[in-house]
Formats: structure tokens, C-alpha cells, sequence
């Protein structure tokens, strides 16, 4: 009688372990979270600050226009008004640049982080929400050789404050 009991219980489990592995086969698993739609025309502030003497800082206005395919996204980058904020150094002549300047960019949006590079390999990196993103980015020279210092222009931090227009 005990014997009935057990292929009862060993017809139980199987039919239960089946019915677990047709479930899990036929119901899709959820993948990363989709991506903001970061489409469309940004635009806001530009900070800049150079690393090294002479340690200017520099402002400006920025437009950010973005096509997105999926997860990629191509654009342009405009920069206008671009000019010097602080020169600390009176002696040390900060880089005057001459805007408006323009970049191509492509990347990827990723759930909220948004990763582009322009035609002049800068990285930039940030977040973003649906009305507003934060960009960075921080270019550092290439160490130099023979144990040389940098002395001046060793390179710049900006960040990028848009909104979606």
C-alpha cells in the first residue's frame, strides 16, 4: 500500500516540475529597462574649468539636437556664447575660443544614463530624466614622457545642464 502512496506522490512532482519548465519556457523574462526617449532638442548652459594653469573658467549656452533609433542616438552639438567667466592669472592668457562651435555626436541611452562621443572623441556622460540632462565630460592630457609636469592648458572638466524644449 505504501508503494501506491509513493508513485502517487513521484506522478505528483513530475507533473509539477513539467508544468514549471513549459511555464518558464513560453513566458517571456523581462530585459533591461527601456530607454528614455532622449529624441528631440536640448538646450541650457555650458561650465568649463581647465585643469592646470591657468585655471580659467569659461560659460556658455548649449543646443543638443538627438535622433534616437532603439537605444542609439546620433546629433549635433551647437555651442554659442562661448567666453571666459574668471582669468585668476593676469599673466596666463586664457583660450579665447572662437564659438559657435559644433560637434557631431552618437551614442547609446540606457535607462536613464545617456553616453555620447563627439567627432573629436570626447566622452561625454550623464543622466537624464524625461525633461532634463546632465552632461560631463573631463579630457586629462596623455601622461607625458621623461617624468614632464604638465604646466599649463592640461586639460578642461565640462558639464552640460539641458532641458528638453
Amino acid at each position: 500500500m505504501l508503494s501506491k502512496y509513493i508513485i502517487a506522490l513521484i506522478l505528483i512532482v513530475v507533473i509539477a516540475v513539467a508544468a514549471l519548465i513549459i511555464y518558464f519556457t513560453l513566458v517571456p523574462v523581462p530585459g533591461p529597462l527601456p530607454a528614455w526617449n532622449a529624441g528631440g532638442t536640448w538646450t541650457g548652459s555650458l561650465s568649463m574649468v581647465d585643469i592646470g594653469p591657468p585655471n580659467c573658467t569659461y560659460s556658455g549656452t548649449a543646443t543638443l539636437n538627438l535622433t534616437q533609433n532603439g537605444n542609439n542616438v546620433t546629433g549635433t552639438l551647437n555651442v554659442t556664447n562661448f567666453h571666459i567667466i574668471n582669468q585668476p592669472n593676469p599673466n596666463v592668457a586664457c583660450d579665447q575660443g572662437k564659438s559657435p562651435f559644433q560637434f557631431k555626436m552618437h551614442g547609446v541611452v540606457n535607462s536613464t544614463s545617456i553616453s555620447l562621443i563627439d567627432n573629436y572623441s570626447l566622452n561625454y556622460t550623464g543622466s537624464m530624466t524625461s525633461s532634463l540632462m546632465t552632461l560631463q565630460v573631463l579630457r586629462m592630457p596623455p601622461p607625458s614622457s621623461g617624468g614632464k609636469q604638465c604646466v599649463e592648458y592640461c586639460g578642461f572638466k565640462q558639464t552640460f545642464k539641458l532641458t528638453r524644449q
